[in-house]
């Protein structure tokens, strides 16, 4: 999951070198996804934008999300589940392709499609049971952005839509001495939706 994101930044990294219109941009986020309940989350986001113009681009983003959930996400085993509580935390990836439009030479909203992909990691705890579960998820994003030129800088902001097309999970539960795993994983079709509003400050390379 790390090698993944590092790969990532490397590749928009020597890509500044290569493409002359390149966009940077660097901010924060929360998130709300919507399961059984709702869980919220803070983080950082990395994007890149490239621009030959007359719609055509390239949308890079990558981010990093930690939110607390409280309410367990299956239970295979007869366990005393009060009191869960665990952290969230995930890597998140964004492919997309740019629809910008100019409204002034300081200003442009933008419309962009893409493809997600997310890794998840979950540490949670009830009584004397540790639960941790790891795994990926494949959706369908929608951003809607505006960004201002001010000066040198670009303040962008907008919210991006994810539907969570597939999500698998693998979950191991640790009580006492015993370790429990669960059969198969999780796998979900359709089973949630986040909402991201966003804020950040870039550059043209």
């Amino acid at each position: 999951m790390k090698k993944l994101f590092l790969i990532f930044v490397i590749l928009c990294s020597i890509s500044f070198s290569i493409f002359a219109d390149c966009y940077m941009f660097l901010g924060g986020n929360y998130a709300a996804t919507f399961k059984q309940e709702v869980i919220n989350a803070g983080g950082l986001n990395y994007t890149v934008v490239f621009d030959w113009g007359k719609f055509r681009g390239l949308y890079l983003e990558a981010g990093v999300d930690v939110g607390i959930e409280n309410t367990p996400a299956i239970k295979p085993y007869d366990f005393d589940y009060s009191g869960y509580s665990a952290i969230v935390s995930g890597i998140g990836l964004r492919v997309g392709y740019p629809f910008n439009f100019d409204v002034s030479e300081a200003m442009r909203f933008s419309v962009v499609p893409a493809l997600a992909v997310d890794f998840t990691s979950i540490n949670g705890k009830y009584g004397n049971t540790k639960v941790t579960g790891n795994g990926e998820r494949l959706g369908l994003v929608l951003a809607l952005s505006a960004c201002h030129k001010l000066g040198a800088v670009y303040l962008r902001y907008g919210v991006e839509g994810e539907a969570c097309a597939v999500a698998a999970m693998t979950y191991s539960y640790k009580q006492a001495n015993k370790s429990y795993s669960l059969p198969g994983g999780d796998v979900t079709i359709f089973n949630d939706w986040s909402v991201m509003p966003f804020v950040s400050l870039g550059w043209r390379l």
